[in-house]
């Protein structure tokens, strides 16, 4: 199995979502129950949207326990700290239209979690690994080539 890097924050906004996610398909039975007591299933809309609402949550429930028993909890602060590693906010110059550009490196189950968070297997963040405050990258894209300077590497 691999392991997968999440921070603290990721782990617990995971955890805090499978609660949710099982409350809310402890609920659908019932709602399902009072759907078939309508009649007809072949054309009863509600019991329908139930039984596929019930299937979707099954799914994200799997999928978030599939998440929380490869991750491994990883403290960004005893990284080193001048290096663009997991955990850390990088905050970028696109060297062709000088926009300024910040980015949360973190696991692949927890971006939704973190403003302008970025999956540490994202092209961007594979090219960022491991550089240094200064270091300019170039990053392909589908539309050609992309190229950035590092502008600062901190931990939040």
């Amino acid at each position: 199995m691999n392991v997968t890097p999440i921070t603290q924050k990721g782990y617990d906004k995971l955890r805090s979502k499978l609660t949710d996610l099982n409350n809310e398909l402890k609920e659908l039975p019932k709602i399902i129950g009072a759907a078939r007591e309508k009649g007809d299933l072949k054309e009863n809309a509600e019991y329908h949207a139930a039984r596929e609402k019930q299937g979707l949550l099954n799914a994200h429930i799997t999928k978030i326990n599939s998440d929380l028993a490869r991750a491994r909890v990883i403290d960004p602060k005893a990284l080193p700290q001048d290096t663009v590693t997991f955990g850390k906010v990088v905050t970028l110059t696109d060297l062709a239209s000088q926009e300024i550009q910040t980015y949360h490196i973190v696991g692949p189950a927890e971006t939704e979690f973190f403003k302008h968070g970025l999956s540490m297997h994202s092209e961007l963040a594979k090219a960022l690994l491991a550089k240094k405050k200064g270091d300019q990258i170039t990053v392909i894209v589908p539309s050609g080539k992309n190229q950035y300077k590092i502008e600062e590497v901190s931990v939040i």
